[in-house]
């Protein structure tokens, strides 16, 4: 019936009585759109409110049971439930991000009694912690259930430094958002129950669980490059002593525990050669570096691995074997990126223990996991798919194959291992194996769609890797090569490679990714040759400056390769435009002993010297050296 006439034409055929039961000003069809879009939205209020019920921790579970029995309808019980969750989703662009305002019933609506946080992220000098520490509890009633999974920890029985709970597990959430490197090395639900449940007092703790003193206070250190907050300081002007109080604990317990091999160990040396090197001494943190080869070497056997077996319940078994496989195999993928920068071949093997994560009972691959999430913290709790099982899949792959560049391009001269140069087929070999990983990645993790910090480093780990490769070739005429120019297409991936870090400038926070600082002075010192005649490689150049620059309020490693480009132009008496020159003013300094001190400054080598050309393997200290001796406008 359409309203318009006494009887319509349908009725009358069929006899029927014709009655007109949709409201006046809309259609029949109208109507019928708008219950099935109401259904729709009950439907997936119900399911996730179900979810929530069969995948959130038992306590949200329990409140959420409570609500819908105490409601006298249902459907409102859901509704204040799924109201909650939308104001934990809420999300804006990574430009300017902010609580929804929306409040629920019965919390005072005044600007008096409410208003949302006002700093908003503008620029790279601003941060919004602080305002956003607390803001799950700003917007939601404390009755009502929230699916984030972020457990309040007992930390303060491990450490000495620091009494105030929330305040570490504050810290510890930053570390698990924001760092891309030695996160890797953790396995999260394994080290937060053994922290939980072991006692520091324990005196085989540290060897046969995963959880140790010294990992507690090296994690906390290294949380602290996340933070702005003076609280974390020790001196509070001074940003380069935040974390200090726990590095300071965190090495009076090494003192003890380095005399057994153990997972904790392993990590913490791992965590403490970043700290050290991101903020303080560049000899201390190879000195951890070294330690963590050897503990690596030691734990990597079968002997050992059994050995954690004895006297265990099998789901306990089980699940340490899980924790076992992914600390190992994620040492093992994580490694070379320091390996690389200091210009070593790679000093770990691939880990005996096999693959565990791929089975359907791992951590990351459960609903209720923190693993399975990537969100913000502590500026937003938007989730998506951390993609954490493809990505250390993907990640296995390229550390494989990276291996074996590294044993070509840095022949083993004690095996009478001849020069790279010598034999181009071999490169082009590993630089199609590099490519055909790079064009085969599942979805997700392609370049195209890459929107998650993990995803996005892939990219600039395998530009850094293929680099690494064609550069010592970058002398050789394609002629002499093979099927293509080796120096144009380094120039090409270095280009790339400050597309990546772009991209991820984007998606993150790159003012704490201290990983990326050797990819941008690869990007630099690639980029500055010949770069007056190539318009790409100015533009790679001043996005690699712009982003160092950013860095330096945070990271000295920054103001170190920013001194050590500067140096190398002035070696090289480059005339550059004065949109890259402004990044080097007087206010630019640098450590007498940085970590990358130590690390091999990507320099091209010589045109036209052929084989036997120098690839010139400068450390940066050369770079920085000679800075100083030269007059600085």
């Amino acid at each position: 019936c359409d309203g318009q006439r006494p009887l319509c034409q349908t009725c009358r055929e069929g006899s029927h009585e014709c009655v007109w039961d949709v409201p006046i000003g809309i259609t029949r069809q109208q109507l019928g759109k708008r219950k099935a879009l109401e259904l729709e939205k009950s439907s997936t209020s119900l399911r996730n409110v179900l979810d929530l019920l069969l995948y959130g921790n038992e306590a949200d579970a329990l409140a959420a049971l409570r609500r819908i029995r105490h409601n006298e309808d249902v459907d409102d019980a859901v509704n204040e439930i799924q109201v909650a969750q939308t104001l934990l989703d809420t999300s804006t662009s990574t430009v300017g991000i902010g609580i929804s305002s929306t409040i629920l019933p019965g919390r005072p609506s005044s600007p008096e009694t409410f208003r949302p946080p006002k700093r908003m992220i503008t620029s790279p000098d601003c941060r919004i912690e602080k305002d956003f520490l607390y803001a799950q509890d700003q917007c939601v009633e404390k009755d009502v259930c929230v699916d984030v999974p972020n457990l309040k920890l007992d930390i303060a029985k491990w450490t000495n430094a620091c009494s105030d709970n929330s305040s570490m597990n504050h810290l510890l959430n930053l570390f698990w958002t924001w760092d891309n490197g030695t996160e890797r090395t953790f396995h999260r639900p394994m080290f937060e129950e053994d922290l939980s449940t072991c006692e520091p007092s324990q005196s085989d703790m540290g060897q046969h669980a995963f959880c140790s003193p010294f990992l507690v206070n090296a994690t906390l250190a290294l949380a602290c490059l996340f933070t702005t907050n003076t609280t974390a300081f020790t001196m509070s002007e001074d940003p380069k002593t935040r974390g200090r109080q726990f590095a300071e604990e965190a090495e009076r317990h090494y003192a003890r525990e380095k005399l057994l091999p153990s997972i904790p160990l392993l990590q913490g040396q791992f965590a403490m050669f970043c700290y050290e090197g991101c903020l303080d001494s560049g000899t201390k943190s190879i000195g951890y570096y070294s330690g963590m080869i050897q503990t690596y070497k030691l734990l990597n056997n079968h002997e050992i691995l059994a050995a954690r077996d004895a006297d265990k319940s099998k789901e306990r078994i089980r699940r340490e074997r899980e924790a076992l496989s992914w600390v190992m195999w994620g040492t093992y993928c994580t490694e070379w990126r320091a390996t690389i920068a200091l210009g070593f071949r790679k000093q770990t093997s691939k880990p005996l223990i096999d693959k565990l994560w791929r089975s359907s009972e791992s951590s990351p691959s459960t609903p209720g996991s923190a693993d399975r999430w990537s969100s913000p913290y502590s500026m937003s709790v938007e989730k998506q798919m951390s993609m954490e099982i493809k990505v250390r899949e993907a990640d296995c792959h390229l550390s494989a194959i990276v291996e074996d560049v590294l044993d070509f391009v840095i022949p083993n001269t004690n095996a009478g291992s001849k020069p790279p140069t010598t034999d181009p087929q071999r490169a082009i070999y590993l630089y199609n194996e590099l490519m055909t990983w790079k064009l085969s990645l599942p979805e997700g993790l392609r370049t195209e769609d890459a929107s998650t910090p993990s995803t996005v480093l892939l990219h600039c780990d395998v530009e850094i890797a293929t680099i690494a490769l064609l550069r010592p070739f970058s002398n050789l005429e394609k002629s002499d090569f093979g099927p293509f120019n080796p120096r144009d297409r380094c120039y090409s991936h270095a280009c790339s490679l400050a597309y990546a870090i772009w991209t991820f400038r984007s998606v993150a926070y790159l003012r704490f990714e201290y990983w990326l600082t050797y990819a941008l002075s690869t990007v630099a010192f690639i980029t500055l040759d010949n770069c007056h005649q190539n318009p790409p490689q100015i533009e790679a150049l001043l996005k690699a400056c712009q982003c160092l620059h950013e860095t330096t309020s945070t990271l000295p490693l920054a103001a170190d390769v920013l001194s050590a480009i500067h140096g190398q132009i002035k070696r090289s008496r480059l005339v550059l435009p004065a949109c890259i020159m402004r990044f080097f003013t007087k206010d630019i300094w640098h450590r007498k002993d940085g970590l990358l001190h130590y690390s091999v400054a990507n320099l091209m080598p010589n045109l036209g010297a052929g084989k036997q050309g120098t690839a010139q393997q400068l450390q940066l200290k050369v770079l920085l050296d000679e800075l100083e001796q030269l007059t600085v406008d």
